[in-house]
């Protein structure tokens, strides 16, 4: 906590992406694999872990391989962004937080907006060669990347992201959580976290991230 104090000064901006054949009884050896590291408890999560996930956000709804993702997600990034916007702001700071959710044409089936991919829209450099082939930019995406490239500057230059390409963008408080979306579509929502931060906020509430590797041969020994 004594770092997010110090630093209460500093406007803070945070965000991940949406993420990216697997059978009933793979999944629930997974959420073992990861949950047991906590002790007597992994058991019971695990279970608890397999309900929470039974339904996630996206088109293909419950899929098994979705609901891993959303498991890995939550857990790897989404909750520890969130944590980290609670506390910034609850010492003081300035907070804004986005969650990047354009998927690309070609490979977003399989794909998904996987961690890193907002990265070539805020950097601009969608036409790289090895992006291209494999991503199929579009128009729109071009049009994304200079909005959020014109929120990052705005951000560097006065400590907000908000200008007028873009949904009101308010800043992140404790009570609303309010994040900008940002896709073929921007959209403000207001606590897209909630999940995340209902089951794992319990299970790691000091935000020590229990470590398990993300893939594993099922059967394999962790």
């Amino acid at each position: 906590m004594k770092s997010f104090h110090s630093s209460r000064f500093v406007p803070t901006r945070t965000g991940t992406s949406r993420a990216g054949s697997l059978g009933e009884e793979q999944l629930r050896r997974r959420f073992e694999r990861v949950l047991l590291r906590l002790g007597e408890r992994g058991t019971e999560l695990a279970k608890r872990a397999f309900q929470t996930y039974y339904r996630v956000w996206g088109s293909r709804g419950g899929e098994i391989s979705e609901r891993w993702a959303a498991f890995q997600s939550d857990r790897i990034f989404h909750y520890p962004a969130s944590r980290l916007a609670d506390l910034h702001c609850a010492s003081g700071g300035s907070t804004w937080a986005y969650l990047f959710e354009w998927t690309p044409p070609l490979v977003g089936s399989r794909l998904g907006a996987c961690h890193g991919l907002d990265l070539p829209f805020v950097f601009g450099t969608l036409g790289h060669p090895l992006l291209r082939p494999v991503a199929g930019f579009t128009r729109g995406a071009y049009r994304l990347s200079r909005r959020m490239q014109q929120a990052w500057i705005g951000f560097a230059r006065t400590a907000s992201p908000a200008h007028g390409e873009l949904p009101a963008w308010p800043a992140y408080t404790l009570e609303r959580r309010s994040t900008m979306a940002l896709g073929r579509e921007d959209t403000l929502r207001d606590d897209p976290h909630e999940r995340a931060r209902g089951f794992w906020g319990e299970v790691i509430p000091n935000a020590k991230i229990p470590w398990a590797p993300a893939e594993l041969p099922d059967g394999a020994a962790a």
